[in-house]
């Protein structure tokens, strides 16, 4: 089977003041739209990452100020880079500015979106007035998830599974806070004999060097795909997924999952349970425990039944994540946001 070797590092505090530069391009026309339009439109600014909306805010906040500001949280930011990042004092000067862009982002804003209960207790403890948050869930566009069977074909071809193979899928990062130790930990420990039959995908980029020493442990069954463009046919390839994070925002790569109708395996962790229901939709497992997660991995090999029964639970509950159900309550927020603006 294939492996891929390469090891991808994602320098954050480059990120953080390349987000600066961005920032201050996009504030540039901001500005200058609004002085050509004077007033004729109702403008609103919608950032996705904090470092963005720190810089774009204050400037904004300041210069023109009728510009409505709304900041979107999807993660506990601050708290997951001390999950991914070491221990040296560039890792923390790191944190330490991502923590200030939080505080000065929730401050500027107008509204303050989440997308789960944990993100908005975790602002509140910044300092984040309650009143400003706003709960929504991440929407899917669920178009693109459709089967392919011949493409399924090509793909255990390609891999080297085979035809009755049991396939265990994980898509996403391949940070530190997805805990794919764990994962592969808990795969690698199955019976030499029983894992002949099963087939474990790790697909990601930003692959941590911490990985790289797993490429040699049970190599035939373990398959990193590095970046991938075709998730939908990954996993319909399937037959589980599996998300054994730490931490989690709102998991886009769960809602993709429950929309194929897999059977899922994910961490007991607040953001989790807030999507999906142990027992129901998936099954949850402490993401510190691989002998949980063996558990749960082999408990779904066995019983087919239970396999079917979660991905039909979760496909059902994937439909009040779709875009056409979610996209109105965005549009109802700018509303309420312009109007609690005009009223000042």
């Amino acid at each position: 089977m294939e492996t891929s070797k390469r090891t991808i590092f994602f320098p954050y505090l480059t990120y953080l003041f390349s987000n600066l530069i961005f920032s201050l391009i996009s504030f540039w026309m901001v500005f200058v739209l609004v002085i050509r339009l004077k007033d004729k439109f109702n403008i609103i600014i919608h950032v996705h990452d904090p470092t963005i909306g720190t810089f774009l805010f204050f400037l904004s906040s300041k210069l023109i100020p009728s510009v409505a500001l709304v900041s979107h949280f999807h993660s506990e930011y601050t708290e997951r880079l001390k999950i991914m990042l070491t221990k040296c004092w560039l890792d923390k000067f790191t944190v330490h500015l991502y923590s200030i862009s939080e505080r000065i982002c929730i401050l500027k804003s107008d509204a303050v979106v989440v997308v789960s209960n944990a993100i908005c207790r975790y602002l509140v403890r910044l300092g984040c007035e309650s009143k400003k948050i706003i709960k929504l869930p991440i929407f899917l566009d669920t178009s693109y998830l459709q089967k392919n069977v011949i493409r399924r074909k090509e793909l255990r071809k390609k891999f080297g599974i085979g035809k009755s193979d049991f396939i265990i899928i994980y898509v996403g990062r391949l940070s530190r806070e997805k805990n794919l130790e764990t994962l592969i930990s808990a795969f690698s420990s199955i019976n030499g004999l029983l894992i002949e039959n099963m087939c474990l995908l790790i697909a990601g980029g930003e692959q941590s060097p911490s990985y790289t020493s797993f490429d040699n442990a049970k190599v035939n069954k373990i398959v990193f795909l590095g970046h991938r463009n075709d998730v939908s046919d990954l996993l319909h390839l399937s037959d589980v997924f599996v998300l054994p994070s730490f931490t989690e925002g709102f998991p886009f790569g769960l809602l993709e999952a429950m929309a194929c109708g897999k059977a899922i395996i994910a961490s007991d962790i607040p953001a989790i349970r807030e999507i999906v229901v142990n027992g129901k939709e998936a099954l949850l497992f402490d993401p510190y425990s691989p002998e949980q997660l063996k558990e749960a991995i082999l408990k779904l090999y066995y019983n087919p039944e239970l396999r079917r029964e979660l991905g039909e639970n979760a496909e059902k509950k994937a439909k009040q994540y779709d875009i056409g159900a979610v996209f109105p309550k965005i549009v109802e927020v700018y509303q309420e946001v312009l109007r609690n603006k005009n009223k000042k």
